[in-house]
Parts: C-alpha cells; sequence; structure tokens
C-alpha cells in the first residue's frame, strides 16, 4: 500500500506585510503551502471559503481582531471548520493568553520568542 502524505491547508493571517513575507518564507521553506489574509473580515471570508486545517493567527488585526475571528470560528463550524489554531502574536501577557486559550486556540506564540524552527514544529504537532 502507498503511504500519500497529506498536504496541509494553511492560512497566515497577519496584518503587517513584513511578518507575512518573513513567516510565510518560513513555511514555503519547510514545503508547505498557504494562503494569507490582513484584516479579520478577510481571514473570515476566506476561512468560510476554504477549510483549512492549521490557522496560523495575529491578535492584532484590522476589522475584527483575532480573538474575534478565533471566536467566530469556534462558534459556526458549519461555516469555517474546525481547523487547529496556532496564535503568533507579540501579544503578551495572561490576560490575552488565557482568553484565546478559553476561546479554543491550539497554542500562542510570542513572535520575539519563536525561531522558524518553533513555528514548524508547532505546525506539524497539530497536523495530526
Amino acid at each position: 500500500m502507498v503511504e500519500t502524505k497529506k498536504i496541509l491547508k494553511i492560512i497566515l493571517i497577519e496584518e503587517e506585510r513584513e511578518a507575512r513575507d518573513v513567516y510565510g518564507q518560513i513555511l514555503k521553506d519547510a514545503g508547505f503551502k498557504y494562503d494569507e489574509a490582513s484584516d479579520g473580515g478577510e481571514a473570515e471570508e476566506k476561512l468560510k471559503q476554504k477549510k483549512y486545517d492549521i490557522v496560523i493567527l495575529d491578535v492584532f488585526l484590522p476589522m475584527k481582531d483575532g480573538l474575534e475571528v478565533l471566536q467566530d470560528m469556534k462558534k459556526e463550524p458549519d461555516k469555517f471548520g474546525t481547523p487547529r489554531v496556532i496564535l503568533l502574536t507579540n501579544v503578551e501577557g495572561d490576560f490575552f493568553k488565557k482568553r484565546a486559550f478559553e476561546l479554543g486556540a491550539d497554542m500562542y506564540l510570542l513572535k520575539s520568542l519563536t525561531e522558524p524552527e518553533d513555528l514548524i514544529e508547532a505546525i506539524n504537532s497539530l497536523k495530526n
């Protein structure tokens, strides 16, 4: 029997172009293909159109912040699917982290402490 490797559907939701470029390159270098969105409204539209396996989500976004997007995703899985969610943000502090996990985030990573291999390891740990 031939084993086939599942191709993950990933979306990177990040306001800042430079950060999208950096994290996008990390994903490409690891062999992943991905879509991207730059604000909460665009993110929700894309999440409704395509069922993703992994969502990489910043907290601070225009239109709707990342926690609002996460809350909408978890409230309406019929519309958004049930992707695994990695919050990748500069927002430190227990309030945001605690709230993210209450809303259903799988991981909360600080950009300043996350090396490229850490992001790839996080994705690989959630892909099963």
